[in-house]
């Protein structure tokens, strides 16, 4: 519909124009209203206000019924348009951002005191002391501070004893078996004699160790005690049992006697025994960077 006035195209559901808001549907003439009471002449009523240029006039009022700004240049008019103020969802992300924050902060924290914690486990720092009871096993430590700890000349003691029974150990089973097969029963026989000397000097210098500074020191030098204890008496009844065949000759199945009986009986007795030590001992030995022991190097 265009408007009378101004020329203006309009929807034809708006009422006025919507540039210069000239009525566009013109009413026709309005019957004469009752003159109210005193009055001489039919009553008309009050004259529309007159037309203003669109220059002076506010901003055109919303079409009726519609829901939209009468004007597509209107600030906000349509979505989209300049001026209008849209929802962002920057606190929302902000909030989101410093949750996750906080949380790797967290997770940062823990993972520093789960080093710390480790480093002083490692160290022998910690809260928990190892080596407090039979069976525990002794701190880790640093090589610098092994070098300094007054533990370390005892365990120097201690292993150089374990590498002489690892030696009467080893020249043990041999002359053994010299016996048992009918071979060399002589030399075996005094084999196993220097064997039982020797096996008794390291029974009392097992007694004598010192071992007060060592970590759980004490029950390894009672397990390795008991051990060397045992290994000696089963050297001596070997003796006996090896003298015996010796003396009476072997047919070629040695005879079975009541010292190999003991000597076998002993044998089971040390075997435990080093088991026990062999426990203790070896988290000294990594301790202080000494090689580890297992029950047949006693």
């Amino acid at each position: 519909m265009r408007c009378t006035t101004c020329g203006t195209e309009a929807d034809p559901t708006y009422q006025s124009c919507p540039r210069c808001h000239t009525p566009l549907y013109q009413p026709t003439a309005a019957p004469a209203w009752p003159p109210p009471p005193g009055a001489s002449s039919p009553y008309e009523p009050p004259p529309s206000p007159a037309w203003q240029p669109p220059s002076a006039a506010g901003p055109p009022p919303p079409a009726i019924g519609l829901g939209y700004p009468s004007t597509p240049s209107a600030p906000g008019a349509y979505p989209g348009a300049p001026g209008r103020r849209r929802f962002t969802p920057v606190p929302a992300v902000t909030a989101t951002f410093a949750v996750l924050a906080v949380l790797a902060m967290a997770l940062a924290v823990a993972v520093v005191m789960t080093v710390n914690k480790a480093n002083d486990r490692s160290t022998g720092t910690g809260l928990v002391s190892a080596g407090s009871g039979p069976g525990s096993p002794a701190p880790a430590t640093s090589p610098a501070s092994a070098a300094t700890d007054g533990g370390r000349e005892q365990a120097l003691a201690v292993d150089a004893l374990l590498q002489q029974t690892r030696a009467s150990r080893a020249a043990l089973g041999p002359a053994l078996d010299q016996v048992n097969s009918c071979g060399d029963v002589v030399g075996a026989a005094q084999t196993i004699e220097k064997l039982t000397t020797d096996r008794d000097t390291q029974s009392q210098r097992a007694q004598s160790l010192e071992v007060g500074q060592l970590a759980g020191g004490p029950d390894a030098k009672a397990a390795l005690t008991e051990a060397l204890s045992y290994s000696l008496s089963a050297d001596r009844s070997f003796l006996a049992w090896a003298r015996y065949v010796r003396d009476n000759g072997c047919p070629g199945t040695p005879p079975s006697t009541t010292d190999l009986s003991a000597a076998q009986s002993a044998s089971s007795g040390a075997t435990k025994a080093k088991q026990r030590f062999v426990a203790l001992w070896n988290p000294l030995a990594s301790r202080y960077g000494l090689p580890s022991r297992v029950e047949l190097d006693l």
